[in-house]
C-alpha cells in the first residue's frame, strides 16, 4: 500500500531520474561483465596457442649443405609467391581465431571449433616460418607439409560455414582463407586432400547399416508387392554406397568420389521416402544411423548439406509417436515412483506441445532458422522431461526415453545443428589422451631405471620427469572416467585446463633432460588433444 501511494504521488521527474540511474547501473554492470568475459576467453585462447607452441619440437639442425652441381640450381620461380601466400594464410588464420572468439558468446557452436582453428593457425605459422628464409630448389617439401594443412582446413572451413549467426567478419575471413588455400594448391600443384581414413570408416559403416536395413525388411515385413519394391530400392542404394566405398578405397579423385556419393544420395532419398509408412522401430533405428553417416560423409566430401524437409517432418512425427508410447507405457506402479503429478503433468504437456509446434513449423515451410529455434526450445525442455520419468523402474520406460533421445539427435543432425557437447568424440579423445600418457609414462620409467650411467644431477631430473609423468597419467585416467560418465561440463572445463598446466610442467622436465632428437614424438599429439578437450568443455 505504501509503495502504491508513493508511486501515485511521486513526481514524474523523480521516477525518470530513478529509472535512468537504474538503467545506467545495469548497462555499466553488463558492459563490465562482457569485458570480463571477453578477457577470460582471450586469455583462454592464448593458453591454447601456448600449449601448441610448447609442444612443437625445435627444428633439427640441417645436414651439412651439399655443394650444388654445375650449373648452380636456381630457386623455383614461384617460391616468392608461395612464401607470400603462406604468410598471408598464417596471419589471417590468427584473425579468424580472434573473430571466432568474439562470436563465441552469440553462436555457441563456435566454441569447439576454436581449438581446431588454433591448430590450423599453429601449423600454418610453423610451415611459413620453416620456409621463410631457408634456401630451396624444389617446392616438393612445402607441398608435402601444406597438404596436411589443406586437408584439415577444408573440413574446418565447411564446419564454420554451417554455423548460423556467424559474424560477417568471420565469414569474410573464411572466404579469404579459402582463396589463399586455392592459390597455394595451384602453386604447389596439391590436389584437394581428403581425410581418406575417416571416409573409409564412414563408408564401411554405411554399408553395414544398409545391410542391416535389408535384413530388417526381409525378416520383419510380410510378403507383399510393397516389400518387393522396398527390397529393390534398398539393393540399389547398397550398390550406390558400394561404388562410393570402392572409389574411396581405390584412391579416386575427389570429384569422382563426390559424384558417386551424390548418385547414392539420390537412391537413398527414394528409399527413405518409401520407408516412411513402415512403422517398425528397427527400421527407424537403422534409418537414423544412415542419416548420421550421411551427414558426416557430406562434411568429409565438402558437399553443401540441404535439409530434407519431408524427412524432418517424418522424424518429428516419429518423435511424437515415441512420446505417445511413453505415456501409454507408464503404469500405475510407475506413477508411484514419479514426482508428484502437479510437477509431471505441466512439464510433460509443455514438451508434447513443443513437439507439435515443431511439426507445425516444418509442415508450414517455415525457414530453417525458425525450425532451428523451435528445435532449441524442444531441446531445452528435454532434460526436465526426461528427469520426470528417470525414477521409473520399468525397463520399457527407459528404453522409450532412449528412443526419444535418439530421435531428437536425428532431428538435430537433419537441421545441421551441432550438439552442445559431442560426448562420443570427447570420449574418443580422452581415451586417446590416456593411452598417450600411459605410453609416455612407461618410456620415462624405462629411462629412469637405466639412468645409473648418468651423473647424479641428470638422474635427479629424469626421476622428476618420470614422477610428473606418472601424476599426469593418473589425471588423464581420471578425466577419461569422468567424460565416460558424462560429468558436468562445468567441472570438466577447469580439470582440462589444470591438466594442460600439468602437461606444461612435464614438458619442461623433459626438455631439461633429453636432447631434441630424443624427445618423444607423441608430445605434439598430447598437446593437440588437450586443446581439443579444453575447447569442448570450456564455455
Amino acid at each position: 500500500m505504501i509503495g502504491a501511494v508513493w508511486r501515485r504521488r511521486a513526481p514524474s521527474g523523480v521516477l525518470w531520474t530513478l529509472a535512468g540511474a537504474i538503467l545506467i547501473s545495469w548497462v555499466a554492470d553488463t558492459a563490465v561483465a562482457q569485458q570480463t568475459d571477453q578477457a577470460r576467453r582471450r586469455q583462454f585462447v592464448e593458453g591454447l596457442l601456448q600449449t601448441l607452441i610448447d609442444s612443437q619440437l625445435p627444428p633439427r639442425q640441417p645436414p651439412p649443405p651439399v655443394p650444388p652441381p654445375a650449373p648452380p640450381l636456381r630457386p623455383p620461380s614461384k617460391l616468392a609467391e608461395v612464401r607470400t601466400e603462406l604468410d598471408a594464410f598464417a596471419s589471417e588464420s590468427r584473425e579468424l581465431l580472434n573473430a571466432l572468439q568474439a562470436d563465441w558468446s552469440r553462436a555457441e557452436p563456435v566454441g569447439p571449433l576454436i581449438g581446431e582453428t588454433a591448430k590450423i593457425h599453429h601449423a600454418a605459422s610453423a610451415v611459413a616460418g620453416k620456409y621463410r628464409q631457408s634456401p630451396l630448389f624444389d617446392l616438393a617439401p612445402i607441398a608435402q607439409d601444406y597438404g596436411l594443412i589443406n586437408r584439415d582446413w577444408r573440413i574446418l572451413a565447411y564446419r564454420i560455414q554451417q554455423i548460423r549467426n556467424l559474424s560477417r567478419r568471420a565469414s569474410d575471413l573464411v572466404g579469404s582463407l579459402n582463396a589463399h588455400d586455392q592459390r597455394l594448391c595451384r602453386l604447389l600443384e596439391v590436389q584437394p586432400q581428403l581425410d581418406v581414413p575417416s571416409l573409409v570408416r564412414q563408408t564401411a559403416a554405411l554399408l553395414v547399416d544398409l545391410q542391416n536395413l535389408a535384413d530388417d525388411l526381409q525378416s520383419d515385413l510380410p510378403p507383399s508387392p510393397e516389400k518387393s519394391r522396398l527390397t529393390t530400392l534398398c539393393r540399389q542404394a547398397q550398390q550406390g554406397a558400394g561404388e562410393t566405398a570402392e572409389a574411396v578405397s581405390g584412391g579416386a579423385a575427389h570429384d569422382v568420389i563426390q559424384e558417386a556419393y551424390k548418385k547414392f544420395r539420390t537412391e537413398w532419398s527414394a528409399l527413405v521416402a518409401a520407408l516412411r509408412p513402415v512403422d517398425n522401430r528397427y527400421v527407424q533405428r537403422t534409418v537414423r544411423r544412415v542419416w548420421q553417416s550421411d551427414r558426416v560423409i557430406h562434411e568429409l566430401l565438402w558437399i553443401p548439406y540441404e535439409t530434407d524437409r519431408a524427412h524432418t517432418i517424418y522424424m518429428a512425427q516419429v518423435l511424437q509417436g515415441h512420446i505417445d508410447t511413453l505415456y501409454d507405457t507408464v503404469s500405475l506402479e510407475d506413477l508411484i515412483d514419479l514426482p508428484p503429478a502437479r510437477q509431471v503433468l505441466p512439464i510433460a504437456g509443455e514438451f508434447y506441445g513443443l513437439c507439435e509446434y515443431f511439426i507445425l513449423c516444418a509442415e508450414g515451410k517455415n525457414s530453417l532458422d525458425d525450425l532451428a529455434k523451435a528445435y532449441w526450445d524442444l531441446d531445452a525442455a528435454w532434460p526436465g522431461f526426461s528427469d520426470c520419468f528417470a525414477s521409473a523402474k520399468s525397463p520399457e520406460v527407459h528404453h522409450t526415453l532412449t528412443e526419444i533421445e535418439q530421435s531428437m539427435s536425428a532431428l538435430r543432425q537433419l537441421l545441421g545443428i551441432p550438439p552442445a557437447i559431442d560426448w562420443e568424440l570427447a570420449r574418443q579423445r580422452s581415451s586417446r589422451l590416456e593411452y598417450l600418457a600411459h605410453a609416455l609414462e612407461r618410456s620415462l620409467e624405462s629411462t629412469a631405471q637405466s639412468s645409473g650411467k648418468y651423473p647424479s644431477h641428470v638422474r635427479s631430473r629424469i626421476t622428476s620427469a618420470a614422477n610428473r609423468s606418472r601424476g599426469f597419467c593418473t589425471s588423464c585416467r581420471d578425466l577419461n572416467a569422468k567424460i565416460v560418465a558424462k560429468t558436468s561440463p562445468k567441472q570438466l572445463g577447469p580439470e582440462c585446463t589444470a591438466l594442460a598446466q600439468a602437461w606444461a610442467l612435464v614438458q619442461k622436465d623433459m626438455i631439461s633432460v633429453f636432447r631434441e632428437e630424443d624427445v618423444f614424438s607423441s608430445t605434439a599429439e598430447v598437446a593437440k588433444t588437450l586443446v581439443e578437450l579444453q575447447t569442448t568443455f570450456t564455455p
